[in-house]
Parts: C-alpha cells; sequence; structure tokens
C-alpha cells in the first residue's frame, strides 16, 4: 500500500508539480490551499508525511506546525519544511516546529524523492518504479485530450489559420539571435544584419532554415552513432570467441552490452524520427492571460511533446518573442528577441568570467558569416564546449523565467517544429524545475516593486550611509551598482547599464535600498 503524503502550498501550480513528482515515485498524494485547510485535512484523515510550504494565508508553516504539534493524533507526524526563502528556515525554526527536514524552493525531482524517502525511513531513498509499456492498441491521450482534461475552462484552440511552417516559426535572421553579443557598429553592414539600436549591430547570418528530412538524417545519423558506441565492446568480445556463433551466444552478448533502458530510449528516439514523417502543425494557440505558462510547461512535460513554444509579449516583428524547444517534454534551448542585452549569450560568458568583454567583441567580429558565435567560440579555443554549455543553460533559464511573468501576450506550440541551433545544444533542462524557480522569483518580484514601483523610480546615492558604514561591506556586485549612481538615476537605466539580467540587478537595488545605501526619490 502507498505511503500517503499531503500537501500544502497556496499556489496550486507548484501543487500539481509537486504532486506529480510524488506520485511518479509510487506515493498517494493529497493536496491542501494553505494552512487552515490543511489543518483540516490532518485532522480528518490519516497522513504518513506531511509537506508544508513556509509562507502561506490563514496559517502559515510555522504556525500550521505548532497547531499540529498540539494534537494527540498528529503530533509525531513527520513534516517537511518548504521555503522560496530558504533562509528564513534556520535551525531554531527547525527546533521549534519539529520538521524533519527543509526543501528549498526550486527543487529537482530526485531531492524531493531522496528527502521524503529519508523522512518516512525508507530503504531506498529514491523510490524505483517500473516502466509500464504502452497497452497495444490504446493511444496515448493526445495534446489537446491532455489539455482539455487538465483545464477546460481556459483551453482555447484556433484552427482557422494554416499551420505555421518551420521557416515561419524560426526565420534564420531569428534563429541565431540568442547566440549572438552586440558588437560596436561596423563601417560596412554586412549581409542579413539587424539593427539593434543607435550605435550597436547584431550580426545575424543568411543562413537557410533547415527542412524536416534534414533533421531527420541528423536524427538517423545520431542514432547509428549511440547504437555503434552500445554495441562495439559486444562485437570485439564475440570476435574473440572461439568456434561458431549461434542464436543464444548472441542473445546472451546482446542483454549483457544493451540494457533494458537502453532499448527503451532507443526506441523513442525511433519514434521522433518517424514523427518527423509528417509536417510540422499548429497544435495549440492561446492567450497568456488565460492560460498560465506554468501549466502550460506541465503539460508539454507529461505528454512528453517534442515541439516549438512560441511565447510573444505582442504582435510585430520588434516586439519581445522568445522561443522554447523541447524534445519528449524537456527544454533543449531557449532563444529570445527584443529583449536587450540582459539575455545575450556573450553576457553570459563575460559575467562568469571566461571572456573579457573585449575578447568577445575581437572573437565576435572574426566570426565567418555562416557559423554561429558559440560554435566559433570553441573553435577558437577560447571557450570549452563546458563553459558554452553552461552559458546557454543560463541564457534558457533567465528566458524561462522572464516569460513566466508575462501577464499579457500569446503563445503558439508548433507540434515537431524544430528549433535547429537547439538540435545541436540539446540541453535537456527539466520544465518543472525551472517554473519552481520562476514562481520563487515572482514571489521576490513582489518584494522588490513595494520598494521599487516602477521603472521611472528615481534612486540616489544617501552619501551619509556611505560614508557610516562604508562600501567595502558590499561585495563586488554592490559596489558596482552602487558606483553606478553618482547622480539620481531612474531604475530602468540603472538596470540597463548593469550588464546583469534585470531580477539580480532589481535584487541588488533592492538590499541597498533597505540598507539605505540608496534612496527613492519623493
Amino acid at each position: 500500500m502507498p505511503r500517503r503524503v499531503l500537501v500544502v502550498d497556496d499556489s496550486a501550480t507548484l501543487r500539481r508539480i509537486v504532486r506529480r513528482m510524488l506520485e511518479e515515485g509510487g506515493y498517494e498524494v493529497h493536496t491542501a490551499n494553505d494552512g487552515a485547510e490543511g489543518l483540516e485535512a490532518l485532522q480528518r484523515d490519516r497522513f504518513d508525511l506531511c509537506l508544508v510550504d513556509f509562507v502561506m494565508p490563514r496559517l502559515n508553516g510555522y504556525q500550521l506546525t505548532q497547531a499540529l504539534r498540539s494534537l494527540p493524533t498528529v503530533r509525531d507526524l513527520p513534516v517537511i519544511l518548504m521555503s522560496a526563502r530558504a533562509e528564513q528556515i534556520g535551525a531554531r525554526f527547525m527546533s521549534q516546529t519539529g520538521a524533519v527536514a527543509s526543501l528549498p524552493k526550486p527543487f529537482p525531482r530526485e531531492l524531493l524523492l531522496e528527502t521524503v524517502g529519508k523522512a518516512l525511513g525508507s530503504a531506498s531513498s529514491v523510490p524505483t518504479r517500473e516502466v509500464a509499456l504502452p497497452t497495444p492498441g490504446a493511444p496515448r491521450p493526445t495534446l489537446v485530450e491532455g489539455l482539455a482534461q487538465t483545464s477546460r475552462e481556459w483551453l482555447h484552440i484556433e484552427r482557422e489559420e494554416p499551420p505555421l511552417a518551420p521557416a515561419a516559426v524560426a526565420p534564420s535572421s531569428f534563429q541565431d539571435a540568442g547566440h549572438y553579443e552586440r558588437i560596436p557598429r561596423m563601417t560596412t553592414r554586412p549581409p542579413g544584419a539587424l539593427d539593434a539600436g543607435p550605435g550597436l549591430l547584431i550580426a545575424a547570418p543568411r543562413v537557410a532554415a533547415p527542412t524536416p528530412q534534414d533533421a531527420l538524417q541528423e536524427l538517423v545519423a545520431g542514432f547509428q552513432w549511440r547504437l555503434a558506441e552500445c554495441l562495439t565492446p559486444m562485437v570485439r568480445d564475440l570476435s574473440s570467441t572461439e568456434g561458431d556463433l549461434d542464436t543464444g551466444a548472441v542473445l546472451h552478448a546482446l542483454q549483457l552490452y544493451l540494457s533494458g533502458p537502453q532499448v527503451l530510449e532507443m526506441a523513442q528516439e525511433l519514434q521522433t524520427m518517424l514523427d518527423l514523417s509528417s509536417a510540422p502543425s499548429e497544435a495549440l494557440r492561446g492567450s497568456l492571460g488565460l492560460v498560465p505558462l506554468g501549466e502550460l510547461f506541465q503539460l508539454l512535460h507529461l505528454q512528453a511533446q517534442t515541439g516549438l513554444l512560441v511565447v510573444e509579449r505582442a504582435p510585430g516583428a520588434d516586439e519581445p518573442r522568445v522561443l522554447v524547444a523541447f524534445r519528449e517534454g524537456r527544454i533543449d534551448q531557449c532563444v529570445g528577441r527584443g529583449l536587450g542585452e540582459a539575455y545575450l549569450l556573450g553576457r553570459y560568458l563575460v559575467l562568469e568570467e571566461v571572456l573579457s568583454r573585449a575578447e568577445l567583441e575581437a572573437l565576435a567580429r572574426s566570426r565567418p558569416a555562416d557559423v554561429l558565435l558559440g560554435e566559433h567560440l570553441v573553435a577558437s579555443g577560447r571557450v570549452t564546449p563546458q563553459a558554452l554549455e553552461t552559458a546557454l543553460t543560463q541564457q534558457s533559464s533567465e528566458l524561462v523565467y522572464e516569460i513566466l511573468r508575462w501577464s499579457a501576450g500569446r503563445f503558439r506550440f508548433e507540434h515537431r517544429a524544430l528549433l535547429p541551433m537547439a538540435q545541436g545544444a540539446r540541453l535537456g533542462l527539466p520544465g518543472e524545475t525551472l517554473t519552481l524557480e520562476g514562481f520563487r522569483r515572482m514571489d521576490e518580484w513582489r518584494l522588490f516593486t513595494e520598494v521599487l514601483p516602477s521603472d521611472t523610480t528615481l534612486l540616489r546615492r544617501d552619501e551619509a550611509t556611505v560614508r557610516a558604514l562604508g562600501a567595502e561591506r558590499l561585495d563586488r556586485d554592490e559596489r558596482r551598482i552602487l558606483d553606478a549612481v553618482e547622480r539620481p538615476k531612474a531604475l530602468q537605466a540603472i538596470v540597463d547599464g548593469s550588464g546583469m539580467n534585470p531580477f539580480d540587478a532589481c535584487k541588488i537595488l533592492y538590499r541597498l535600498v533597505r540598507a539605505r545605501f540608496l534612496v527613492v526619490e519623493p
């Protein structure tokens, strides 16, 4: 009989994500919307463990656990505290609440299952589950059916417009947008260049959009290579066997060198190749005001969908837009356009001190027109493949966090459409973990806006505080932003000049205002 877990969190999206993670681990899961509802459930039903969010309306996590410890029937129930701001859960709160563990949001599935398993004293920290093969003749629910089952009230499917072709979804001038750093204006404009504003240019080569057949050939080649890697040791061993080989010996060798999970993974890849035999089609479209992107990410993961999610703030060639490439429900790469320098690839390499800005600009100028900047940086020997992957992961993650904040705009999902550069990146990022971190950041954004209400908010240095406390107490990024406010400046100007993403810059500005190093002008 599965162990019963109660998840108490005021975020509907986070409840669904955590519930699915635990159910995949073999637990029976029930949920409560807040602390008061959670307390009622604990008194009404029997549970083996309770996962409690620390910050909730009505009863918060501290109040709920205090009430729980006063009830004889549940006072010994193991409790795990969850918080987007993990620093709030110190040793004192752990002791006062009697919690057995704490989880800082966001947390990956493996950490959640390990923590729950240890709290329940299970023999294995991560519950195992058998791979369920589909019943012959029983089709998996389609993406549209899954969406309708998840939340019928906001599903809106439009089929009046013809499906977008891959080239229409990702034109060549946009395919590489996430890979270019802004460089000083050149005296001659290269072919396909995009004007990025006064004194700036983004170099974008004219590259023909790959066809589905090109992508299929690439997948086939990759599959053949993987199969060769698995079978080479087997062939080497069989070739040294004395005597004639029979079917039984070959089958035994296959079972030894080609495991069940590898066979299943290759079967999935073969299914992807078969899917490419039909053209990409627009499966979904809708309004961000009606469809939470967190819900959509979760559904695409559950359905193991492959395709391209296009998210736009507003119609128009110059409006912010983000492309999210999904492969079997995981995110291979995100690229953005119209979001400013903060989300360009080069910034992450400069911030991590992989390259100086001068080195980056020089390498960008020397890049051949038909080569992506990332590939050129690796080929130059100045950036390792690992450093490039780290930068691409940071870039894609930041873009997901950004679009999760958008309360207006539109999205569409192109089933089986491919983003060519993502075929090379293949980051395989878990959308559910990125969604959890995105919601944690949204909680912090609400705090920032209490102090920094708008982009036009004026900030100035409080010289008395700077002299009294000393700027040497600040870390490098804090000093850099404080030094940039040499005169009263608008919030947006400070963020744009920082070279940081808006979230990190506003987080530092929030701390500086709270410490009185900076003052908001009335």
